[in-house]
């Protein structure tokens, strides 16, 4: 939690004895850089890759559909 906390990623209060922690940013802020980052470092930036590996995983016909629409959300979002 120290560590997280100097890299600014969390504050804390004391309440008695006890830290309470709290996170300084969203869960988005932390989790797009560090997933671009990973696509970089070990699919050579290739988008296309790590959606293969995650796709050639055990996903349910739900978690399809979901793909699905999300990937037709950002084609309408995108006028494609």
């Amino acid at each position: 939690m120290q560590v997280m906390e100097k890299k600014k990623l969390l504050k804390h209060s004391n309440r008695g004895k006890t830290y309470v922690y709290r996170p300084t940013c969203t869960q988005s802020e932390v989790l797009k850089p560090t997933l671009r980052e990973m696509v970089r470092n070990v699919f050579g930036g290739k988008r296309t890759a790590a959606m293969q590996m995650l796709l050639d995983d055990e996903i349910s016909c739900d978690e399809l559909a979901e793909i699905q629409q999300l990937l037709e959300k950002v084609k309408t979002e995108r006028g494609q």
